[in-house]
């Protein structure tokens, strides 16, 4: 009897089929919001509305969970510096609420700091697949909303928004494709 080091090319890793699952119930939980949406938007149900936008946020965090989770990102060396700008977004963003001082210094370090990050870490990846030029306006088009929106600069931040979910979306369906080739 012959011992195998690797496991067949036919049987998932540990996370994959968690993951697999995952994508898809998140692209089907946005099939399920953009239809109420259109259809509360036809009908004239307004009530709704905030059902589905809220479904379409969650849908938004699950996806960019799935991306970091299975992306190259999260096994670099400057991933920690993520997490140390997004603690000072968040203690940015406390500030902003409370009112207090030095609410912005805090957010125009932060946002930057995690466009910056990801930036050097693009630059500095050997093997670059179409996907990782959209990764990289996905993070820019978040992050630019997210500082048009605290700062009340850009009229049109929900542009960024739309664009920012179905850049998600784009990236979720080759994840299926990839999914379903191999």
């Amino acid at each position: 009897m012959e011992i195998l080091d690797e496991a067949p090319e036919t049987e998932l890793k540990p996370n994959e089929g968690k993951n697999k699952l995952l994508t898809y119930l998140n692209l089907g939980l946005f099939v399920v919001c953009i239809g109420i949406l259109g259809i509360s938007m036809i009908m004239g149900f307004d009530k709704y509305n905030d059902y589905a936008i809220k479904g379409i946020g969650l849908y938004f965090l699950t996806g960019i969970y799935l991306l970091v989770n299975n992306g190259s990102f999260i096994k670099s060396s400057l991933f920690r510096f993520t997490y140390l700008f997004i603690g000072i977004a968040i203690v940015g963003v406390l500030f902003k609420i409370m009112h207090w001082p030095g609410s912005s210094i805090l957010l125009l370090l932060s946002f930057p700091g995690l466009i910056g990050t990801y930036g050097i870490y693009f630059i500095t990846k050997q093997n670059k697949h179409w996907t990782d030029f959209v990764k990289l306006g996905l993070v820019f088009a978040v992050v630019s909303e997210r500082l048009c929106t605290i700062f009340r600069v850009f009229e049109y931040s929900e542009l960024l928004q739309i664009f920012s979910v179905l850049v998600l979306t784009l990236l979720l369906v080759e994840s299926v494709l990839k999914f379903n080739r191999d």
